[in-house]
């Protein structure tokens, strides 16, 4: 492995060290809010989400008994009643035991030449909240930080260069997202 490719991987393993966040989901939670009432179609489980989306996922890599909901969808439908324009959102939203709401964003496909950059993670995270109502009306808030979950580091991808790219160069993207894996995710959000 060359100098630059040791380099990158060091870069990923700091980024993709799995925070402990100690948080437990709980599906009645997001079922109160009041877009998952209005838009009660775009209630998913994790793991069917993650299959559907483009490269995002494969079968079994999230428990079947964390529900969210996808705000892309909820985006969609909103967007389709109101005549307005769906804005880019975060993938998922899931409820917590401490009555608030965890933006997820997923980022395990590879998609070649795409450029992610900080500014659309932190689009899709500030847009999400106030979709959501981040003052806290309806439930406890919004958990302060995103959920970002990359693929394992094995097969550094074109995606994960850019992903990290994103993450070095913003103090205040560091401060609002929590990284982790699949794997990370199930034992971070029981």
């Amino acid at each position: 492995m060359s100098k630059r490719n040791n380099q990158k991987a060091a870069l990923a393993k700091s980024f993709l060290k799995d925070q402990k966040l100690g948080l437990c989901h709980d599906n009645a939670v997001l079922k109160e809010h009041p877009l998952a009432i209005t838009y009660s179609s775009a209630l998913t489980s994790l793991g069917a989400l993650a299959s559907q989306k483009k490269n995002h996922g494969r079968p079994g890599q999230f428990s079947a008994d964390i529900e969210v909901m996808d705000l892309d969808r909820c985006e969609h439908e909103r967007c389709t009643q109101l005549g307005c324009s769906p804005q880019k959102t975060a993938d998922a939203v899931a409820g917590l035991s401490n009555r608030k709401l965890l933006i997820i964003e997923l980022k395990l496909g590879v998609m070649r030449g795409k450029c992610i950059t900080q500014d659309s993670l932190l689009d899709k995270f500030n847009y999400s909240r106030n979709l959501l109502g981040c003052d806290g009306k309806y439930l406890g808030g919004i958990y302060p930080k995103f959920l970002l979950v990359l693929p394992s580091i094995d097969g550094h991808s074109v995606m994960m260069s850019n992903i990290i790219r994103a993450l070095a160069g913003s103090n205040e993207l560091k401060n609002k997202c929590a990284v982790t894996t699949p794997k990370g995710f199930s034992d971070n959000l029981s």
